[in-house]
């Protein structure tokens, strides 16, 4: 049975680093499918979502999970990707006088 993958803090969230162009197939790296297949212990069909910090955030479906790479399936946008406000915090440190 299909689910959406979660952690303690909320849905899972995974950075990658490749384009999201759209539906298509995704291979991830050692580190992230150990996190998955071991660490969450993540099944096929599971589902969670993916980001890039360009393309917005998408839905993924685990299609295989191999000894050494887990392969997703990009299913669909579910947020597009927000601009960043310009926002600069300057602080200047009030020096202490001594008594």
């Amino acid at each position: 049975m299909s689910q959406e993958l979660t952690e303690p803090s909320g849905l899972t969230r995974l950075y990658v680093e490749v384009p999201l162009p759209g539906a298509g197939d995704l291979t991830l790296n050692a580190d992230q499918s150990h996190l998955l297949a071991h660490v969450l212990r993540a099944r096929t069909g599971d589902s969670l979502r993916l980001f890039n910090g360009k393309d917005g955030e998408w839905r993924a479906q685990i299609s295989a999970i191999g000894k050494r790479a887990v392969m997703l399936k990009l299913d669909k946008q579910t947020a597009a990707q927000s601009a960043v406000p310009d926002v600069w915090l300057c602080l200047a440190p009030v020096k202490r006088t001594p008594h």
